[in-house]
C-alpha cells in the first residue's frame, strides 16, 4: 500500500518526524516498509500491510491511528465515523507480562491501547476493552499482549533465559511409531515421497476445487505412488538406480471416514535374469516392517501367493501387490494395537546428516550406450579412460551427467564391456546431432586401439 507522507500530515495535529525515522518506526512496530520514493517535495511510502491488518489499516485513518498508537501523536478527528463495537475483551495486567516476559505498568499499557482507540475500563488489575468494530484482529485476550508489546517495543524487553528444567516431553504414541517406521525403511534404501492429496474421484468431494482433476480427497496412497514410481523410473539412468524403492505415510479419506496411511512401494528398471520380481521383494519388506513393530498380523495369500490381505485382529487393514510391488496397510489400526513407547530415546534423532544441496540440470538428457569387445587382459577401467579422454578433448565432460558399466562377458578369448552413458546440458536441451557427433569421435578412438565396438 502506497501513502503520501504529506497526506497522512493532514490527518494528524502534531508533526510527523521525518520520513527516514517514520519508516524506522513502522518497521519496529507494525509494518515492513517495501520502498521510499522522492515525488517533489514529498515522499511516498510503500508500506507492506499484511492480511490480519488489513481491516482496519488499508487506509489512510488506520495508518493515522498506528502512527498515533506508536508515536504518542495526537491525530485529528476522523473524517469517517466508525461505529461503537459491542465486541468487549477482558485481560489482566499479569497475563500481558505473563506471555510477554515484561513489567508493563497498568498505565503505560492502557496508554498504549487508548492511544489504539480501544475504550478501557480498569476493575482493580482486570482491564475490560471495548474493541473497535473494525479490529477484526482482535478476537480474544491472547491477541492483546502482541497489541502491547509491538506499540511498547519488543526492544525494551528485557531477555531472560528460561531457567534449567528436567521436563520430561509426553511421547505421542502415533509421531513415535511414524518415525519408527521411516528409520526403519530408510535404512532399507528407501526414500520419502509426498504424493497429491487431491485427486480426480473419491468419496469426498471438493466444494470449489482449483483444478478438474484434483476435486476429491484420495481414498488410498496406492495410486499416487504408482504414479511416483513410473515418474522416477523413466529418470533412474540419470539417478544412476536400478530399482526405485519409495514410500509415504499421509491421510486418506475413504467412506469409513480419515486415518492415517502407510504405503510402501518397489519397481525394478532393470530386467536381469534370474532378478528377484518387485512383488516378491516387497512382500519381504512387509514382513520386516511388521517384524520389527512386533505386530501380530496375519497375511491372507492369494491363490499364486503374489500378495494377499493383511489381517490384524480379525480385520482387513491393508494390502499387498494389489497393485505390483505395493503394499498399503491402515496405520492408525496397527500403532493402536502397539505398546505405549516411554520416550524417543531409540529414534536417534540426534544423528543428523549434512547434506549439501547440489544443482540439478532442468533440461531433459539423452542415453546412449555402448558395448566394446577387447582382449581378455584389458580393464573395464582401461576402456572408460579412453571414453573419458575423448570427451575431454571435445569439451563434452561437463555433458556427462551419469555413466555405468551395466553389463559384462567373456566370448573366445575376448571381453565385452557394455557402458551407459547420460548426457544432459546445465544450459540448454541437447539435440540427437549434439551427442552423436560426440559419439562417433568415441567410436573412432576405440577402432583405432584395436577394439571392436558392438
Amino acid at each position: 500500500m502506497k501513502i503520501s507522507y504529506t497526506q497522512l500530515q493532514t490527518y494528524l495535529e502534531d508533526k510527523l518526524p521525518t520520513p527516514e525515522k517514520l519508516a524506522d518506526a513502522f518497521t519496529f512496530h507494525a509494518f515492513e516498509i517495501e520502498s521510499m520514493e522522492k515525488e517533489g517535495d514529498d515522499t511516498i511510502l510503500d508500506i507492506k500491510v499484511l492480511p490480519d491488518r488489513a481491516c482496519y489499516a488499508k487506509s489512510y485513518e488506520g495508518i493515522a491511528r498506528e502512527v498515533s498508537a506508536i508515536l504518542g501523536l495526537k491525530k485529528k478527528a476522523e473524517k469517517v465515523k466508525i461505529p461503537d463495537s459491542k465486541h468487549t475483551i477482558t485481560v489482566s495486567i499479569s497475563q500481558i507480562n505473563e506471555v510477554l516476559g515484561s513489567d508493563i505498568s497498568q498505565k503505560e499499557a492502557v496508554s498504549i491501547l487508548t492511544r489504539m482507540d480501544i475504550k478501557v475500563t480498569e476493575k482493580g488489575d482486570i482491564l475490560e476493552l471495548s474493541v473497535p468494530c473494525d479490529r477484526l484482529d482482535l478476537q480474544s485476550w491472547r491477541d492483546i499482549p502482541e497489541e502491547v508489546g509491538r506499540i511498547y517495543g519488543y526492544d525494551k524487553i528485557k531477555s531472560i533465559l528460561p531457567k534449567n528444567t528436567t521436563f520430561k516431553p509426553i511421547v505421542e504414541k502415533a509421531f513415535y511409531y511414524t518415525e519408527k517406521i521411516k528409520n526403519i525403511l530408510v535404512s532399507a534404501g528407501f526414500s520419502e515421497v509426498y504424493t497429491y492429496s487431491l485427486v480426480a474421484k473419491g468419496v469426498y468431494e471438493i466444494e470449489k476445487p482449483l483444478a478438474a482433476d484434483k476435486n476429491h480427497l484420495r481414498t488410498n496412497l496406492t495410486d499416487g505412488i504408482v504414479k511416483s514410481l513410473e515418474f522416477n523410473a523413466r529418470n533412474a539412468d540419470l539417478l544412476g538406480l536400478d530399482e526405485i524403492k519409495i514410500f509415504e505415510i499421509g491421510k486418506v479419506f475413504t467412506k469409513d471416514g480419515e486415518h492415517t496411511s502407510l504405503c510402501v512401494g518397489i519397481k525394478n528398471i532393470k530386467k536381469a535374469k534370474g532378478a528377484e520380481l518387485a512383488k516378491e521383494k516387497i512382500k519381504k519388506v512387509r514382513d520386516e516392517v511388521l517384524k520389527v513393530l512386533e505386530v501380530n498380523a496375519t497375511i491372507l495369500c492369494t491363490v499364486d501367493d503374489s500378495g494377499g490381505i493383511i489381517s490384524l485382529n480379525v480385520e482387513a487393514v491393508g494390502m499387498t501387490n494389489n497393485s505390483d510391488g505395493i503394499f498399503e496397510i491402515n496405520l492408525d489400526k496397527v500403532v493402536a494395537t502397539l505398546s505405549e513407547p516411554n520416550s524417543y530415546a531409540d529414534l536417534n534423532f540426534s544423528k543428523a546428516t549434512t547434506i549439501e544441496y547440489k544443482k540439478f540440470s532442468v533440461y531433459p538428457f539423452i542415453v546412449r550406450d555402448i558395448a566394446v569387445f577387447v582382449q581378455g587382459p584389458t580393464l573395464d577401467t582401461e576402456v572408460w579412460s579412453v571414453i573419458e579422454k575423448v570427451l575431454n578433448e571435445v569439451g563434452a565432460a561437463n555433458l556427462l551427467a551419469h555413466h555405468s558399466l551395466f553389463d559384462t562377458f567373456k566370448k573366445d578369448g575376448k571381453v565385452s564391456y557394455a557402458y551407459r552413458m547420460i548426457f544432459q546440458s546445465m544450459e540448454k536441451t541437447l539435440t540427437d546431432d549434439e551427442v552423436n557427433s560426440i559419439m562417433e569421435k568415441i567410436y573412432a578412438e576405440i577402432k583405432g586401439k584395436g577394439w571392436e565396438v558392438r
